[in-house]
Formats: C-alpha cells, sequence, structure tokens
C-alpha cells in the first residue's frame, strides 16, 4: 500500500483546483459561444424577413387588399344576420332576459 505524502497531497489539491478553474473558464467561454451564435441566428432571420417583406411587398398588399374586401358586408347584412337554428335560439333566449 503506497503511503501519500504531503507533497502529494498538496500536488492533487492544486491539480484538483487547477481543474476546477479551467471548467469554469470552458464553461463561461461556451456560454458567450452560445449566446452569440443564438443572436446571430436572430439578426439572420431578422434580415431575411425584412429581405423577403420588401421583395414580396406587392404580392403581400395585394392578398390583404382582397382579404379586406372580402370582410366589408354590405349594411343590410349586418341589420339582418343570417343565423342558424341555434344561434337564433340562443339570441332569443338572450333577448328575452
Amino acid at each position: 500500500m503506497k503511503v501519500i505524502t504531503e507533497v502529494e497531497l498538496e500536488h492533487m489539491e492544486y491539480i484538483d483546483f487547477n481543474n476546477e478553474e479551467l471548467k469554469s473558464v470552458v464553461a463561461q467561454k461556451l456560454q458567450i459561444q452560445v449566446i452569440v451564435g443564438l443572436f446571430i441566428v436572430m439578426v439572420v432571420l431578422i434580415l431575411l424577413s425584412l429581405v423577403s417583406w420588401f421583395n414580396y411587398r406587392s404580392l403581400l398588399s395585394k392578398y390583404y387588399d382582397s382579404k379586406q374586401k372580402n370582410l366589408k358586408k354590405p349594411s343590410s347584412q349586418l341589420a339582418n344576420p343570417q343565423f342558424t337554428p341555434i344561434t337564433k335560439d340562443l339570441d332569443m333566449k338572450i333577448r328575452r332576459y
């Protein structure tokens, strides 16, 4: 059985301390790399969305204009909404109270 001397014990403690310090430095650098990587991904996605918006601006405008035209209803439809039997029954119950 080998006996550990005081010098060897101090040397092992020093190595352990350096190992812990190295782990913390590596973890810190890894966190920085992850943050920078996510930031780069975010910037690229924003730039891609801006470029695609500029390229397809007229197409998007036409699409939403057509959607807006489809949503406009004549005032006669708003005055006399089309009821299904269930919604008409519910409407009559609500009007009673």
